[in-house]
Protein backbone atom coordinates (compact mmCIF):
# COMPACT_ATOMS: atom_id res chain seq x y z
CA UNK A 1 0.00 0.00 0.00
CA UNK A 2 2.89 2.38 0.80
CA UNK A 3 4.59 1.43 -2.43
CA UNK A 4 1.40 2.12 -4.34
CA UNK A 5 1.13 5.61 -2.80
CA UNK A 6 4.78 6.27 -3.60
CA UNK A 7 4.26 5.20 -7.28
CA UNK A 8 1.19 7.43 -7.60
CA UNK A 9 3.13 10.35 -6.09
CA UNK A 10 6.06 9.86 -8.52
CA UNK A 11 3.62 9.61 -11.45
CA UNK A 12 1.88 12.79 -10.30
CA UNK A 13 5.22 14.65 -10.06
CA UNK A 14 6.26 13.53 -13.57
CA UNK A 15 2.87 14.51 -14.97
CA UNK A 16 3.11 17.96 -13.37
CA UNK A 17 6.66 18.51 -14.69
CA UNK A 18 5.64 17.38 -18.19
CA UNK A 19 2.62 19.71 -18.14
CA UNK A 20 4.83 22.63 -17.05
CA UNK A 21 7.31 21.89 -19.84
CA UNK A 22 4.55 21.88 -22.46
CA UNK A 23 2.87 25.03 -21.23
CA UNK A 24 6.01 27.20 -21.04
CA UNK A 25 6.59 29.78 -23.79
CA UNK A 26 9.71 29.64 -25.91
CA UNK A 27 12.22 32.37 -25.14
CA UNK A 28 13.40 34.81 -27.78
CA UNK A 29 16.17 33.09 -29.70
CA UNK A 30 18.49 34.27 -32.46
CA UNK A 31 19.28 31.78 -35.21
CA UNK A 32 22.17 31.94 -37.62
CA UNK A 33 21.48 29.99 -40.78
CA UNK A 34 24.18 28.94 -43.21
CA UNK A 35 23.96 28.57 -46.96
CA UNK A 36 26.50 26.84 -49.13
CA UNK A 37 26.84 27.75 -52.78
CA UNK A 38 28.81 25.33 -54.93
CA UNK A 39 31.17 26.50 -57.63
CA UNK A 40 29.29 27.25 -60.82
CA UNK A 41 25.91 27.58 -59.06
CA UNK A 42 26.12 31.24 -58.04
CA UNK A 43 23.74 32.63 -60.66
CA UNK A 44 21.12 29.93 -60.03
CA UNK A 45 21.41 30.39 -56.25
CA UNK A 46 20.90 34.14 -56.65
CA UNK A 47 17.80 33.53 -58.77
CA UNK A 48 16.43 31.04 -56.21
CA UNK A 49 16.98 33.45 -53.30
CA UNK A 50 15.35 36.30 -55.21
CA UNK A 51 12.33 34.06 -55.96
CA UNK A 52 12.09 33.10 -52.28
CA UNK A 53 12.29 36.75 -51.26
CA UNK A 54 9.54 37.70 -53.71
CA UNK A 55 7.39 34.82 -52.41
CA UNK A 56 7.96 35.89 -48.78
CA UNK A 57 6.99 39.48 -49.59
CA UNK A 58 3.93 38.31 -51.55
CA UNK A 59 2.72 36.15 -48.64
CA UNK A 60 3.40 38.97 -46.13
CA UNK A 61 5.68 36.80 -44.04
CA UNK A 62 7.26 38.02 -40.82
CA UNK A 63 9.84 40.85 -41.20
CA UNK A 64 12.60 38.65 -39.77
CA UNK A 65 12.05 36.02 -42.48
CA UNK A 66 12.15 38.68 -45.17
CA UNK A 67 15.30 40.15 -43.60
CA UNK A 68 16.93 36.71 -43.61
CA UNK A 69 16.22 36.22 -47.32
CA UNK A 70 17.22 39.79 -48.23
CA UNK A 71 20.55 39.33 -46.42
CA UNK A 72 21.17 36.12 -48.37
CA UNK A 73 20.44 37.88 -51.69
CA UNK A 74 22.79 40.76 -50.79
CA UNK A 75 25.62 38.43 -49.77
CA UNK A 76 25.40 36.45 -53.01
CA UNK A 77 25.28 39.68 -55.05
CA UNK A 78 28.30 41.04 -53.16
CA UNK A 79 30.26 37.85 -53.78
CA UNK A 80 29.45 37.97 -57.50
CA UNK A 81 30.44 41.66 -57.67
CA UNK A 82 33.76 40.96 -55.91
CA UNK A 83 34.52 38.12 -58.32
CA UNK A 84 33.73 40.35 -61.31
CA UNK A 85 35.99 43.07 -59.86
CA UNK A 86 38.84 40.56 -59.42
CA UNK A 87 38.45 39.43 -63.04
CA UNK A 88 38.47 43.04 -64.27
CA UNK A 89 41.63 43.83 -62.28
CA UNK A 90 43.35 40.68 -63.57
CA UNK A 91 42.44 41.52 -67.17
CA UNK A 92 43.64 45.12 -66.74
CA UNK A 93 46.93 43.94 -65.24
CA UNK A 94 47.39 41.42 -68.05
CA UNK A 95 46.65 44.05 -70.69
CA UNK A 96 49.04 46.49 -69.03
CA UNK A 97 51.76 43.84 -68.88
CA UNK A 98 51.31 43.09 -72.57
CA UNK A 99 51.49 46.76 -73.57
CA UNK A 100 54.49 47.66 -71.41
CA UNK A 101 57.86 46.92 -72.97
CA UNK A 102 60.06 44.53 -71.06
CA UNK A 103 63.29 45.69 -69.47
CA UNK A 104 66.40 45.59 -71.60
CA UNK A 105 69.02 43.10 -70.54
CA UNK A 106 72.64 43.95 -71.16
CA UNK A 107 74.29 41.10 -69.32
CA UNK A 108 73.85 37.40 -68.86
CA UNK A 109 71.58 36.61 -65.90
CA UNK A 110 74.16 34.25 -64.48
CA UNK A 111 76.70 37.06 -64.13
CA UNK A 112 76.10 39.32 -61.15
CA UNK A 113 76.38 43.02 -61.95
CA UNK A 114 76.84 45.58 -59.19
CA UNK A 115 76.93 49.36 -59.55
CA UNK A 116 80.27 51.02 -59.23
CA UNK A 117 81.22 52.55 -55.92
CA UNK A 118 81.15 56.36 -55.87
CA UNK A 119 84.95 56.45 -55.67
CA UNK A 120 85.14 54.48 -58.92
CA UNK A 121 82.58 56.45 -60.88
CA UNK A 122 83.35 58.43 -64.01
CA UNK A 123 83.17 61.64 -62.02
CA UNK A 124 86.04 60.64 -59.77
CA UNK A 125 89.21 62.44 -60.87
CA UNK A 126 91.73 60.04 -59.41
CA UNK A 127 90.09 56.93 -60.84
CA UNK A 128 92.67 54.38 -61.99
CA UNK A 129 90.14 52.06 -63.63
CA UNK A 130 90.89 51.61 -67.33
CA UNK A 131 88.47 53.37 -69.69
CA UNK A 132 87.66 52.26 -73.19
CA UNK A 133 85.60 53.92 -75.87
CA UNK A 134 82.48 52.04 -76.97
CA UNK A 135 83.69 51.89 -80.59
CA UNK A 136 86.98 50.25 -79.60
CA UNK A 137 85.63 47.64 -77.14
CA UNK A 138 84.67 45.04 -79.76
CA UNK A 139 88.13 45.16 -81.37
CA UNK A 140 89.95 45.07 -78.04
CA UNK A 141 87.88 42.11 -76.87
CA UNK A 142 88.67 40.25 -80.08
CA UNK A 143 92.40 40.93 -79.55
CA UNK A 144 92.02 39.98 -75.85
CA UNK A 145 93.48 43.33 -74.78
CA UNK A 146 90.82 43.85 -72.07
CA UNK A 147 91.24 41.96 -68.79
CA UNK A 148 87.74 40.72 -67.92
CA UNK A 149 88.76 39.81 -64.39
CA UNK A 150 89.27 43.45 -63.43
CA UNK A 151 86.77 46.32 -63.60
CA UNK A 152 86.80 48.73 -66.55
CA UNK A 153 84.60 51.53 -67.87
CA UNK A 154 83.09 51.88 -71.30
CA UNK A 155 82.50 55.49 -72.37
CA UNK A 156 81.19 57.15 -75.52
Amino acid sequence: DVEMNRAVLVLAVFTALFACALSSDLATTTFSLKARVEKGEWEQSLADLEDLLAYAKGKSMRPNTILLLRTGVEKVKDSLAQEAEKKDKAEAAKKKAEEAPGPSTFTDKLVGVKPLKPAMSVKARNCNVPRYKAKEVAGLLAKKKINLDKPFLVTD
